[in-house]
């Protein structure tokens, strides 16, 4: 099992030393990603970063006294980029007495925040809080019956799943899109894909499948330059194509979500 941490360098406090301590103890250090203690001498930390919380089963979100949630406002905050779109994986981790942000301090992308389960690491029960943190992270490593950690993690087949969109697929748009070629892998619900970029730029992200409608959702980042916008795309069965929009990266969500003129129409066809 991997396990990333997110957090912010202010709330590096003892509390926060002791959970690492116990997750290597537990996990090894090759299976615990905190930044800097995590990243070698000379090592890219971006692409380290990238693969980091991208392969993660679980990413623990570290929220302590100075958490700031003002600072997710920016488009380029490093919490935000490591937990956006991946909230199939996150648990909310509360130490040194803080509480989670209320609704109207959040982004509209990090509002899922509020949704998500906290683990309360107490002070006066350190060690007992993390065991039971631990006891936790052991039990979601085999879900019972087939069934996926969460809601929308599942790891096989998935009820209401009928299609499989792993493969390549060759984007078009009449716009300009940083990306062309794409290939996607599909397990249940839960989707990663990566793209060529320009510039000979990667571009890798993760997404999911709608419950109730074929509606797919990703949220990219470029390898060498950071976010690289969202994917909103309806699969159609009848023509076996992906169509949709791209909203490329904003100073917020609401921009993106309301500033239609920056939304670019696509196309994604099988090779």
């Amino acid at each position: 099992m991997k396990v990333a941490i997110s957090y912010r360098r202010a709330d590096d406090s003892e509390t926060l030393k002791q959970l690492l301590a116990a997750l290597r103890g537990r996990l090894s250090d090759e299976n615990v990603y905190l930044d800097v203690e995590s990243t070698r001498i000379g090592e890219n930390w971006m692409l380290r970063w990238l693969d980091a919380y991208g392969s993660a089963d679980c990413i623990l979100l570290v929220i302590g006294p100075q958490w700031r949630p003002d600072r997710l406002q920016e488009s380029s905050d490093p919490v935000l980029l490591e937990v956006s779109g991946r909230w199939e994986r996150i648990i909310p981790v509360l130490i040194d007495g803080a509480h989670l942000p209320q609704r109207k301090e959040l982004p509209m992308a990090m509002r899922p925040l509020l949704m998500r389960q906290a683990h309360v690491v107490e002070a006066q029960k350190l060690a007992e809080s993390i065991a039971r943190l631990l006891e936790g992270l052991e039990r979601d490593r085999q879900p019972p019956l087939g069934w996926g950690k969460h809601l929308w993690s599942f790891r096989g087949p998935a009820p209401g799943i009928s299609f499989d969109l792993t493969g390549e697929w060759e984007l078009k748009s009449s716009a300009s899109v940083p990306f062309t070629d794409i290939h996607i892998e599909q397990s249940g619900r839960v989707l990663n894909v990566w793209a060529s970029g320009f510039y000979n730029d990667e571009i890798v992200g993760e997404g999911w499948v709608g419950i109730d409608r074929p509606i797919v959702s990703f949220t990219l980042a470029s390898k060498q330059y950071g976010p690289a916008g969202i994917l909103v795309l309806k699969y159609d069965t009848n023509s076996v194509m992906l169509t949709g929009r791209w909203m490329p990266p904003a100073q917020s969500m609401i921009s993106a979500l309301f500033s239609r003129l920056r939304h670019k129409k696509v196309s994604l066809k099988r090779k």
